[in-house]
């Protein structure tokens, strides 16, 4: 199973919390993600999204940006390996715009070097 499909979980429940996600999403598959992870949630349910926020100087830098505007960076493993890996830095407006209107509560903490996003599931 994975997480464009979740078919394993039968349960609802009350609360849903993903950490350093968001941004390893595809733009094109984030609103599909989060009405898959949300429809795994009660009604009220309390969401917590963190992840890293772009930091001049600290940031390993973007090295290609794709048609969709998703942003990559490269990874070097210690054995000297590199990757390129999907690492998107969303606005508090692109965040709210994929959430759509189906939450309340809507919060969101800009701390040095990550964000933090809160809400509850709306019916």
């Amino acid at each position: 199973d994975d997480v464009y499909s979740l078919n394993r979980i039968q349960n609802n429940f009350s609360a849903g919390f993903a950490g350093f996600w968001w941004s390893h999403v595809l733009k094109s598959k984030l609103k599909r993600f989060l009405t898959l992870f949300q429809s795994k949630l009660q009604s009220d349910a309390l969401v917590v999204f963190i992840d890293n926020r772009r930091v001049k100087r600290s940031s390993t830098p973007i090295i290609r940006i794709d048609n969709d505007g998703n942003t990559y960076q490269i990874r070097k493993l210690e054995d000297g390996r590199e990757y390129e890996v999907l690492k998107n830095f969303p606005t508090k407006q692109e965040i709210l715009e994929t959430l759509g209107n189906k939450i309340k509560n809507f919060k969101m903490e800009l701390l040095k070097y990550f964000w933090l996003v809160s809400y509850n599931i709306q019916e």
